[in-house]
């Protein structure tokens, strides 16, 4: 996640001095490590909310003597044998991550399990004993590893601990620009084999299997001590992995998609998306979902969709502040291969009266919630109904028994 003046998706008014204090790039973390500790950060998210979350992990290493950085480790146990890294995991009472797909332990640290009410003050005293550690002088730096989900998650749920920390730096944009190829950002899982944890099966993982946000946040120490290692005109080269190609049936596929929040044509429903930008490339040249996510992951859309021609695609973003914005850095700008994106907005004001992320909330749980009451309404009048016709029938039935009773009478008469 790289840093921008106006953000162009967090509402950073109430954590702005943070916010503003980025470590742009090499040289200037290489600066920090002498005065300040590194926490890295890593959350999994639980369910289909886009702040809820499962699992933190945290890891710390004090300030780091790069004169001493010779030959680090490639391995994450001999790492945190070597230096003095703290790693923890934190997990949620109640907020269970599923067991459709296996998942990796957690082993470098200890693993609190705390009520979500908790989890704040939790974190806040982890922290602040992480920067007692360190003297009076010293500070904390927050880093991650693409910190958009987390920068997202403590901007709504976790403000307070960011009073914790006097900068930030996304390792994943480091080393992006320390590569010897920009065109997008390379994944964790790159990093680590460029940076020779290829042999490490604890670093890497088989690739259906799910992550410790404690082990990951250990990764990103890692690749932390690499970068500060690394001489200024060393350009890392990165082995891309091929682009997934959607295999299996068409359901499978479409199931896959869905879980990224990606779609063929227009995000559905609209009302869900309504803050929509179309873009497409003036040579007419086709997309592919891949290209359209790697060229606008930064701005965080809560939904890509691609036109089944290939010839278009859309964004989605979170509110109309950060449509405008998007439409306004994305039009006109130049790819890689010198072709210009187009971006137009497609936000229809009559759609939705919401501007921004919390106000479409509010909108989506009113309709929703409109909807439930609708259909309790519709169900309690059909169990009435039924209950009406029922009563009709035992009247029937009680007065063919009194007729009955007359007719016996008569006979016995």
């Amino acid at each position: 996640m790289r840093y921008f003046d106006g953000c162009p998706f967090l509402e950073v008014s109430r954590w702005h001095d943070l916010w503003r204090s980025n470590v742009p790039n090499l040289s200037s973390l290489k600066r920090q490590a002498g005065v300040s500790g590194f926490v890295a950060i890593d959350a999994e998210s639980w369910g289909n909310s886009r702040t809820d979350i499962a699992e933190i992990g945290v890891a710390f290493i004090p300030m780091v003597d790069i004169d001493a950085l010779q030959d680090p480790p490639k391995s994450l146990d001999s790492l945190q044998a070597r230096y003095p890294i703290q790693a923890s995991s934190i997990r949620f009472c109640g907020r269970e991550q599923g067991r459709r797909m296996k998942r990796e332990g957690f082993i470098f640290g200890p693993t609190h399990t705390v009520e979500p009410d908790a989890v704040h003050e939790t974190l806040r005293r982890l922290f602040q004993s992480f920067r007692s550690a360190l003297g009076t002088n010293a500070s904390l730096t927050l880093i991650g590893f693409d910190l958009a989900f987390e920068f997202r998650v403590i901007s709504s749920t976790y403000l307070g601990i960011t009073e914790c920390f006097s900068s930030w730096v996304d390792i994943q944009e480091i080393i992006k620009d320390v590569s010897s190829c920009r065109d997008r950002s390379p994944s964790m899982r790159e990093a680590l084999i460029a940076f020779g944890f290829a042999n490490d099966s604890q670093a890497i993982l088989p690739n259906r299997m799910g992550h410790s946000a404690g082990t990951d946040a250990l990764r990103t120490i890692a690749l932390l001590v690499k970068l500060l290692a690394l001489s200024p005109d060393t350009a890392v080269e990165i082995e891309r992995r091929p682009a997934r190609k959607w295999v299996g049936t068409a359901r499978v596929s479409r199931r896959l998609m869905k879980t990224k929040n990606q779609f063929s044509g227009r995000p559905k429903p609209r009302e869900s998306y309504p803050f929509r930008a179309r873009v497409r490339l003036n040579g007419e040249s086709s997309l592919t979902m891949r290209q359209l996510s790697d060229s606008f992951s930064k701005y965080n859309p809560s939904a890509i969709g691609i036109h089944g021609a290939k010839h278009e695609g859309y964004i989605c973003l979170s509110g109309l502040d950060e449509l405008h914005q998007f439409i306004e850095h994305t039009n006109g700008s130049n790819t890689a291969n010198g072709e210009v994106w187009e971006a137009k907005s497609e936000f229809d004001p009559q759609l939705t009266s919401a501007r921004t992320a919390s106000e479409l909330l509010e909108y989506l749980e009113a309709e929703s919630a409109a909807v439930i009451e609708h259909k309790k309404g519709r169900r309690k009048q059909k169990k009435e109904e039924i209950d009406s016709q029922e009563g009709c029938l035992d009247f029937s039935d009680s007065l063919n028994l009194v007729e009955l009773g007359d007719l016996l009478e008569l006979g016995e008469s």
